[in-house]
């Protein structure tokens, strides 16, 4: 069917979205676009459950995300924020 979002799309998003994910695979952001709709490749999804653990929490939502359930996503933004000041 046209339009319809796999269940990993809210991982995606608890992981902090497109281009955070697709800086940690050196892909781009359209292939990691793909992923909402096909799902995460297994290979990767592996990484991920190792990574993040409580991105894939049953008890972890997307509108409760905040930055130290997921770490990574914090320093990302700090890195980026740091790059963006040094242009």
């Amino acid at each position: 069917m046209p339009g319809m979002v796999h269940n990993d799309s809210l991982i995606i998003d608890r992981l902090g979205g497109n281009s955070v994910l697709a800086k940690m695979f050196g892909i781009s952001s359209q292939a990691v676009s793909k992923w909402r709709k096909h799902g995460i490749p297994k290979p990767s999804r592996m990484y991920l459950e190792l990574a993040s653990p409580e991105a894939f929490s049953s008890e972890c939502t997307a509108e409760r995300r905040t930055d130290r359930e997921v770490p990574h996503v914090a320093l990302e933004r700090r890195q980026h924020a740091v790059s963006q000041e040094a242009v």
